[in-house]
C-alpha cells in the first residue's frame, strides 16, 4: 500500500535498507530486553513492563529517526544517537512518553520536507491538533512551536499569503496565554547545573555543524531532487530553539520529554565531518 495516498510526512520503514532493518531490529531488542529486565529483576508487573519497554524502545528507535532528519546525509549520527538516547532514559531511570517527541519529528518533517512532498491537509490537522494536545496537557510552547512551523513552511513555499500566518498567530497567542496563566510556570522542576552544561554543549556543538552545513546530497523520498539545504536549516534551528525554549520553562519535564531529540542533537554535532571536534 503506498503511504503517499494518506500522508505526506508519514515515511515508510524500507526493509530493504540494511540500516533501516538493524534500527528495527535493535529497537525491538532493545524492548525486550527491557521488559525482560523490568519483570524478571525489578518484579514489575507485566503490563506495566510492557508499557515502560515499549517507550524505552520507541525512545531509542526516535532518536534515529530526529538524527536522520537533522543529518540526512550520514548514517552513523542515527546509530550513536540511538545509543545515547538509551544511556539517557537508563540514567534518568524513567522512558520519554512517545508523543511529544513524535510531534517534534512531525515538526521537522512539515519544515524539511524531505518526503518531497507537501503535507496534506490531513497531515496538517494531525500536527496541529498533537501541537495544541501537547501544550494543553503536557509542555508548554508546542502550540506556537507548531504554528511557527506551519508559518516556515508558508513562508518558504513563497506561496501568497493565506490562512496559515494567521493560524500561527492564533496558537502563538493561544500558548502565552496558556504559559501566562500559570499552566506551568511555578511548578517546573529545574535543571541540574552539569545537565544544563551538557544540553548547552550538545547545542554548540550542533549550531557549528549547522553553520558549517554544506550542499545536502541526499535524495528526498521521491527521489527527483536533493533536500533544501535552506529547508534543512530552518528545521534544524527551529526544532532546537523549540526544545530550549520547552526546557527553559519546563525545566525537567523538558528535557526528558525529548532525550531522543537531545541525543540526536549530540550525535550529529560531535560526528559531523565539519564538526570541531572532528
Amino acid at each position: 500500500m503506498d503511504m503517499r495516498r494518506f500522508t505526506h510526512i508519514g515515511r515508510p520503514i524500507d526493509p530493504a535498507w540494511p540500516t533501516n532493518r538493524a534500527i528495527a531490529v535493535i529497537s525491538l531488542l532493545v524492548g525486550m530486553l527491557s521488559a525482560s529486565v523490568l519483570v524478571l529483576w525489578g518484579g514489575m508487573a507485566i503490563q506495566v513492563a510492557a508499557g515502560l519497554a515499549f517507550r524505552t524502545a520507541a525512545a531509542v528507535f526516535l532518536a534515529w529517526a530526529a538524527a536522520r532528519e537533522l543529518d540526512p546525509d550520514h548514517q552513523p549520527p542515527a546509530f550513536m544517537a540511538s545509543g545515547l538516547a538509551l544511556a539517557g532514559v537508563a540514567f534518568t531511570g524513567a522512558p520519554p512518553p512517545v508523543l511529544p517527541m513524535f510531534w517534534l519529528l512531525l515538526l521537522l518533517r512539515v519544515v524539511n520536507r524531505t518526503t518531497g512532498l507537501a503535507p496534506r491537509l490531513t497531515d496538517l490537522l494531525l500536527f496541529v491538533g498533537l501541537g495544541v494536545w501537547i501544550e494543553a496537557t503536557l509542555l508548554p510552547l508546542a502550540a506556537a512551536a507548531t504554528g511557527a512551523a506551519l508559518w516556515l513552511n508558508y513562508r518558504l513555499d513563497g506561496r501568497p499569503s493565506n490562512f496559515i500566518p494567521g493560524l500561527a498567530l492564533a496558537l502563538a497567542v493561544t500558548s502565552a496565554l496558556a504559559v501566562t496563566s500559570g499552566h506551568v510556570a511555578g511548578r517546573a522542576e529545574p535543571l541540574h547545573w552539569w545537565l544544563l552544561l551538557a544540553v548547552g554543549a550538545a547545542s554548540a556543538l550542533f549550531v557549528a555543524s549547522i553553520v558549517k552545513l554544506g550542499p545536502v546530497t541526499s535524495l528526498d523520498d521521491e527521489g527527483a531532487a536533493p533536500i533544501s539545504g535552506g529547508r534543512l536549516r530552518a528545521s534544524q534551528g527551529l526544532g532546537l530553539v523549540t526544545c530550549i525554549l520547552i526546557l527553559s520553562f519546563a525545566g525537567k519535564d523538558g528535557f526528558d520529554a525529548f532525550i531522543p531529540f537531545w541525543a540526536a542533537v549530540l550525535a550529529v554535532g560531535l560526528s559531523h565531518p565539519q564538526s570541531p571536534l572532528s
